[in-house]
């Protein structure tokens, strides 16, 4: 599965995509042999994943082409699962 992220029209400076958001109450959660192309707009928060649950499993994946951080891990104590994975520029 291959996510490609696109600037917001609405914002002239919006170059990436925003984010994909897993909240506290995600549950269960899984994205395998996924590509994030293009993602984390500086302008919307600047990750491309943001994670607030350890019910998080990202493996075999890879994570390119971020204006921003690749994962962002934002709450204490939360330790999702990341295995396999791939990041470049």
């Amino acid at each position: 599965i291959r996510f490609v992220g696109f600037a917001n029209p609405a914002n002239s400076v919006s170059s990436h995509g925003g984010q994909i958001y897993f909240d506290p109450s995600s549950t269960n959660s899984v994205m395998e042999y996924v590509v994030m192309d293009r993602w984390g707009d500086l302008q919307y928060n600047g990750s491309a994943i943001m994670a607030q649950t350890s019910s998080l499993t990202i493996n075999q994946s890879s994570i390119r082409n971020i204006e921003g951080t690749g994962i962002n891990i934002v709450a204490t104590g939360v330790s999702p699962k990341l295995t396999n994975l791939r990041f470049s520029a």
